[in-house]
């Protein structure tokens, strides 16, 4: 296979996570708040899916932040554009939100400190965070690097430059910024076709081990400043 197919098959089955996968379960955890009468910002949302699907279930205040300027691809309502540095200032007031979502966010960025306070900052007190952090250190991506493969490639637009684990994630963002953390789910691994017959031992590895098993874990975050 070519670099260019291989680059467009990744591409394509990325695109079919956020759609059918990622932005599913994101979407429950919203409606789990049982209002849809507030203000959402995502963070980075590349593909948007979860803002169109927001947009279709009648949320009607969603604001979305990007580093790219993607204005010309918009066809969502009810939504307003900004574009973001992360590295600098947000660029909304203290206690704008009752909703931000940061997915796949943190390991894209140089200083986590500063995103992490930024995104703080403009939520509302009490209200709420959610953050979707992959977990690359898990046993599938050691065994890539033993094998010299590839992890992630730092120099391309999507590639990774922060690794975490979770305990230490955990700890981070209760004693460090104060979060409470009203949900947590980790998402297992992907063992192809046997996941259809063992996806609950999946979840089971990935609960019990998810330095090891678990391939991202997803907070609700309650902002107590």
């Amino acid at each position: 296979m070519s670099i260019l197919k291989r680059y467009y098959k990744d591409f394509d089955s990325y695109i079919d996570e956020l759609k059918i996968y990622r932005t599913v379960y994101q979407f429950d955890i919203i409606e789990s708040l049982k209002n849809k009468y507030i203000d959402i910002l995502e963070i980075w949302c590349y593909g948007w899916f979860l803002l169109q699907k927001l947009s279709d279930n009648w949320y009607n205040s969603l604001y979305w932040c990007d580093c790219l300027d993607l204005t010309q691809s918009l066809l969502i309502k009810n939504m307003i554009f900004n574009i973001w540095d992360l590295s600098k200032k947000l660029p909304y007031a203290d206690d704008k939100f009752d909703l931000v979502v940061a997915s796949h966010v943190l390991e894209h960025v140089y200083d986590v400190e500063n995103a992490i306070c930024e995104i703080k900052r403009i939520c509302k007190k009490d209200w709420n965070i959610l953050f979707d952090i992959p977990l690359d250190l898990n046993l599938a991506s050691r065994l890539k690097i033993l094998f010299k493969a590839c992890l992630w490639n730092p120099f391309s637009v999507w590639g990774h430059i922060k690794f975490f684990n979770p305990k230490l994630l955990e700890n981070m963002l209760i004693d460090k910024y104060k979060f409470n953390i009203v949900e947590k789910t980790y998402k297992w691994l992907w063992y192809g076709k046997l996941d259809l017959y063992f996806w609950k031992f999946s979840k089971l590895l990935a609960n019990l081990f998810p330095s090891n098993m678990a391939w991202s874990v997803v907070y609700l975050l309650k902002n107590i400043k």
